[in-house]
């Protein structure tokens, strides 16, 4: 399956839109956001990494099994499905969700962004297939190959992949 997600930040997320809970109030400042995206992604919720430092047009493909192309930088992480879907979201929609008390996933993702699932726990592992440095645009390049594996694993993490807020 293939997907093409623009973002105007660099930064990428897939979430499952029935169990995101991304309310802060409509002031919230950046370390209550990234406090939040760690919650969700340790709560199973949310996946989120930051690709460059500029925003783009992602192509994504999700695979079975990784491609024989070499990966600039990969990670993994878990993640839960309970609607039978996922969704690709942009760092804005994530911000206008944290703002908005009735503000939903759905409410900002088109159809078109939907990753159709089974039920249950799915590991993912994200592999980056360009260097953020050292990046010319190609409109038909993969920009990230995105595993799906189902899974009984569960695991937290710290802090946002790739991204540091300092």
């Amino acid at each position: 399956m293939k997907y093409q997600l623009f973002d105007e930040d660099g930064i990428i997320a897939i979430v499952n839109a029935e169990k995101y809970n991304g309310f802060i109030g409509e002031d919230w400042e950046l370390n209550e956001l990234t406090e939040l995206f760690v919650q969700q992604m340790n709560e199973q919720n949310l996946i989120i990494w930051k690709a460059s430092e500029y925003g783009n047009n992602w192509n994504i493909e999700i695979r079975d099994t990784a491609s024989h192309n070499k990966a600039f930088r990969t990670f993994e992480k878990t993640i839960e499905v309970t609607s039978e879907e996922l969704y690709f979201i942009d760092y804005t929609s994530l911000t206008t969700i944290a703002q908005l008390e009735n503000e939903s996933v759905k409410g900002q993702c088109p159809d078109i962004q939907k990753i159709n699932l089974e039920n249950g726990s799915y590991n993912v592992t994200v592999r980056q297939m360009f260097d953020p440095d050292n990046f010319e645009e190609k409109d038909n390049k993969v920009h990230f190959e995105i595993i799906l594996k189902k899974s009984t694993k569960h695991d937290s993490v710290n802090q946002i992949f790739w991204w540091e807020t300092n």
